[in-house]
């Protein structure tokens, strides 16, 4: 195996970036809107803010530990069986994450494109793509992801350019600013603070493989500013078309750019919003079953992580499909239950690791 692999700094920030953006830039402009109104473009970027203060705790820990993911300094700083089981919870979260995302991806594919395919279809496909991208290993799955990112942003670029041509778009409906006080948009920006920005605690995995460790945090700062500005930009736009109703619509982003006309000649400008769910999707589900099949092989000293990535993409899948009811069912787990469920790992594993390591080092 090539398990040296090193990384660039251009290569992990583009990754970061496309992890940060995936799924958020089609769910967050409805997410943040049901509760925070008008003010959701402000509780993102609040939330980058908290989510740069998490990726310098998450640096901290990278060059603290250089060379070591969590699964392995976690058994040096609390001992080997705390140390496992704290490595257990990261595994299980990867994993967890994975299936969420694959599930998201799914949705939106039979609601909005094929209604009659069955879920199980969609998501078998693209977590084939995804195992076959991480047995190739990391360094290729840069690569890939490298390759994907103009086609990524030139889209993004050319919808949020676009969405001003929409006959109903009206800026004048993002006013008053924090009409219904800051304090509803501070407790909104815990959902983008823990989706996606928290989410990178998942580079833990990742930092080890860079050629200069000391990047990390100045890189996961960038990405964050950087999707940040997007998503905050994209759900300033849907506030702006579809007003207070944004807040009704699962995939407002996808709605939105459906209204895109231009002289009757730029149509079925959606079809940008599925090259964007399926590219951006791809790369998330890629690092979520990397993290995991990369957290297992060292809990369980096992010599090579590529024997078990097609096990473990079928365990990511059948939990994909297991993890929700329904689409209503998920929107309630991702506004109401995810942001306390994910800060266990995001913040509390992580804080708890770094201040065990100081008081050692005190004592």
């Amino acid at each position: 195996m090539k398990e040296e692999e090193k990384l660039s700094s251009v290569q992990v920030f583009f990754l970061a970036l496309n992890f940060f953006l995936a799924s958020a830039f089609i769910l967050m402009p409805s997410a943040v809107a049901a509760t925070a109104g008008r003010d959701g473009w402000a509780a993102i970027l609040i939330a980058a803010g908290a989510g740069i203060l998490l990726s310098k705790l998450y640096a901290a820990l990278c060059i603290r530990f250089s060379g070591r993911t969590i699964i392995l300094f976690a058994q040096d700083i609390a001992g080997e069986i705390p140390g496992k089981i704290m490595g257990l919870l990261f595994a299980w979260f990867a994993l967890h994450l994975g299936a969420l995302v694959l599930r998201n991806f799914g949705d939106f594919m039979v609601i909005s494109l094929m209604p009659c395919t069955p879920l199980i279809v969609f998501n078998s496909v693209i977590m084939l793509i995804a195992a076959m991208a991480v047995y190739r290993g990391l360094e290729v799955l840069c690569r890939f992801n490298l390759m994907l990112m103009p086609v990524i942003l030139v889209s993004m670029a050319v919808i949020i350019i676009f969405c001003f041509t929409i006959p109903n778009f009206d800026a004048a409906k993002l006013l008053p600013l924090f009409e219904n006080g800051f304090s509803r948009v501070l407790k909104t920006s815990l959902i983008p603070m823990t989706f996606p920005f928290g989410e990178g605690v998942l580079f833990l995995m990742i930092f080890p493989n860079m050629s200069n460790s000391g990047d990390a945090k100045k890189i996961m700062a960038g990405a964050i500013i950087a999707s940040a500005m997007i998503i905050a930009s994209i759900t300033a736009e849907t506030v702006a078309v579809f007003g207070s109703n944004a807040k009704n619509f699962v995939y407002s982003t996808h709605s939105m750019i459906r209204c895109i006309e231009l002289a009757e000649i730029f149509e079925r400008t959606d079809t940008l919003t599925i090259v964007i769910w399926i590219l951006s999707g791809l790369i998330k589900i890629s690092v979520c079953l990397y993290a995991f099949v990369k957290g297992c092989t060292q809990l369980f000293a096992l010599k090579d992580y590529r024997p078990i990535v097609i096990p473990s993409g079928i365990i990511m899948t059948a939990l994909s499909i297991l993890v929700y009811e329904n689409v209503i069912e998920q929107t309630e787990f991702a506004s109401k239950i995810w942001p306390f469920y994910s800060l266990v790992f995001e913040l509390l594993l992580p804080l708890m690791l770094i201040t065990l390591d100081s008081v050692k080092k005190v004592f």
